[in-house]
């Protein structure tokens, strides 16, 4: 499985449930801090993507694989970051596009997936919920793994309700690990 934008909150949480589901994680990231962060929390293999050289980033993709691709690429970034998860996509792969946080137009290629047999998936939980999906089992399975300590969710700053802008711009600045948590009065201590 090759989880793109790996260090950010969702992709943390896909490194870890992805390994514990026996996939063979590899992930993006962008700074080296971030790569080692990522290789902590699980996946097998890391490509430091913070030159922003795609050919080299699809390259170690292909040779981690053994040329294959992944069998399954989950794409936060969207953007530039899409087109190249559909040409790291394996045969009869999934490519699932959850967010746009490149906030860019996905240019593809069709002959980049449609000769391989690849599904593309769009998945948004709360679209989901407005049609009939109740997230509690899974949820609470996702929280029996962290009360049990299969899994962490990594906070990488809290800020008041009042501050939401400086938040807006960390995350903006990529300069997270994990989530970013608003609070409404005095942050509770982290365990």
């Amino acid at each position: 499985m090759l989880v793109h934008a790996a260090a950010s909150g969702v992709g943390s949480a896909a490194v870890q449930i992805a390994g514990a589901a026996g996939a063979t994680v590899v992930a993006t990231a962008r700074t080296p801090a971030k790569t080692e962060w990522v290789r902590e929390l699980g996946a097998d293999t890391v490509i430091d993507t913070a030159e922003g050289d795609r050919a080299a980033t699809l390259a170690a993709i292909h040779d981690v694989t053994g040329g294959r691709g992944a069998d399954i690429v989950l794409d936060t970034v969207g953007g530039d970051t899409f087109a190249d998860s559909l040409k790291a996509a394996a045969y009869a792969a999934r490519v699932v596009a959850l967010a746009n946080v490149a906030l860019a137009p996905s240019t593809i290629d069709t002959r980049d997936f449609y000769p391989k047999n690849v599904q593309i998936l769009g998945f948004q939980i709360t679209a989901l919920m407005e049609h009939g999906y109740d997230p509690r089992t899974d949820l609470e399975s996702l929280l029996a793994g962290v009360a049990a300590g299969r899994f962490t969710v990594p906070i990488a700053a809290t800020f008041d309700l009042a501050d939401a802008a400086k938040a807006h711009e960390k995350l903006e600045n990529r300069a997270t690990r994990g989530k970013v948590v608003l609070t409404t009065g005095p942050a509770a201590p982290l365990r």
